[in-house]
């Protein structure tokens, strides 16, 4: 016999939605009532008591999902946001649904598979999708059949996204099937969450924006100081410059290179002290050549460079520009150079920057054989306080700014790779518009 097992919880709906089909099999010599159709009453009656122990028993499991869930969001070890979601996707698959992803995030992040991300990105193309719980059903050849289900979050206007492998799905949305309810509730604990989250890194960063505030004002004394200090190192040299030209001094040609290196290097940083005693008057024309921010860079640590003997290769094309201020490429490029620089020491070694178009950025690739970044601080490097240089000076704001510039024009930074003899860091600067 077969019976329609059919959802009746809902009286507003025409039509019941079915959830499954049930099929008895009896010896036909004993059935005396349910195969032969002989009493519709009692094989209806008898759907309808199957389908409520069916259904009661897929609420129990979402709303054992559900508490599960909520506890994890609730610990107090769950900080961010790659944490939130690895719950939300372990949920996900525990309610038997293919993939998870997430997007609209703060700064353009996405979390989730690649491949499933492309495959949102296809949904994002597809159709216009509401502020509420929407359907799309996919047939494509790489991945098959499927349905993707769209979940918006209204509190963070974020969007998560399943894979639920039957291609039909979607009735069960318009009524209060257990599905739209465990969707509903799982939706809302995981938008509470994040905003929660949000919440607390917008508190981080304007407690860290307070304390650079603070540096900065009691730094302010410090660079006038630093000035005269660099005036007094300027004036020495040029008085050795003077003893050389006349013939005073004597010299071989390594050593009027350090003195014209030097004198160049001291003048530089004489002029980077009065930028930052003149913040307001840094160059911000946007958009702005990346080869004259890598090139001004250079200028800046040649001395260091060449007293290290480090090579910098440089592989930019001449009319490259990007759409952030001419001071942020300066400072993200000027940043990575001088940390590549440390990370190779004086044992000498090769930088490389290089860029290419990837289509929806420009990508901007730093990089150096020098020592691995430690692997205790990957996760956190660009955090404030986080630092790859050793020493009391080092501070661990470099990245922290460079990350926050970026990101505040449409760009982003991260650490691609690094083993031994190999570290590359990534910008993603955005084209001109």
């Amino acid at each position: 016999m077969e019976v329609d097992l059919l959802d009746v919880s809902n009286d507003e709906k025409e039509e019941n939605i079915q959830v499954g089909k049930l099929y008895v099999v009896v010896s036909e010599h004993k059935d005396t009532i349910l195969t032969r159709g002989s009493s519709y009453s009692l094989s209806h009656t008898f759907a309808t008591l199957t389908t409520d122990a069916v259904l009661n028993e897929v609420r129990d499991g979402f709303h054992s999902l559900t508490r599960e869930f909520g506890v994890a969001l609730n610990d107090e070890n769950l900080v961010n946001y790659p944490q939130w979601f690895g719950e939300v996707e372990k949920t996900a698959t525990e309610a038997r649904l293919l993939w998870a992803v997430a997007t609209h995030l703060e700064d353009n992040e996405q979390y989730g598979p690649p491949q499933w991300r492309k495959v949102v990105q296809v949904c994002l193309e597809k159709k216009e999708l509401s502020e509420g719980i929407d359907s799309v059903r996919l047939d494509d050849p790489s991945i098959g059949k499927h349905t993707v289900l769209s979940v918006y979050l209204p509190n963070t206007k974020s969007r998560l996204w399943f894979g639920v492998e039957r291609e039909e799905f979607g009735a069960e949305l318009t009524t209060l099937s257990p599905w739209r309810v465990f969707l509903d509730r799982f939706s809302e604990m995981a938008d509470s969450a994040l905003l929660r989250l949000r919440m607390q890194r917008m508190q981080t960063e304007a407690a860290e924006t307070r304390s650079l505030a603070t540096s900065v004002v009691m730094s302010h004394t410090l660079v006038h100081q630093i000035a005269n200090m660099v005036r007094d190192i300027v004036n020495p040299i040029s008085s050795i410059k003077e003893a050389l030209a006349v013939g005073a001094l004597k010299a071989d040609e390594n050593a009027v290179d350090l003195i014209n290196l030097s004198d160049q290097s001291a003048a530089k940083l004489l002029d980077f002290t009065f930028m930052f005693m003149n913040v307001n008057k840094l160059d911000t024309l946007r958009p702005c050549s990346l080869l004259r921010a890598v090139n001004e860079s250079k200028d800046l640590f040649e001395f260091s460079l060449k007293s290290n003997q480090i090579q910098l290769h440089v592989n930019i094309a001449q009319d490259l520009k990007v759409d952030v201020p001419y001071n942020v490429a300066f400072m993200a490029i000027a940043n990575l150079l001088s940390n590549a620089k440390d990370a190779i020491g004086k044992r000498g070694g090769n930088i490389r920057i290089e860029a290419e178009n990837a289509g929806d950025m420009i990508h901007c690739y730093v990089m150096n054989d020098g020592s691995p970044v430690d692997p205790k601080i990957r996760d956190r490097i660009f955090q404030i306080g986080t630092t790859t240089k050793q020493g009391q000076n080092a501070r661990g704001w470099g990245l922290y700014l460079v990350y926050r510039s970026l990101i505040e024009h449409r760009g982003y930074i991260e650490l691609t790779r690094s083993i031994p003899g190999e570290t590359k860091f990534t910008i993603r600067f955005p084209h001109v518009r």
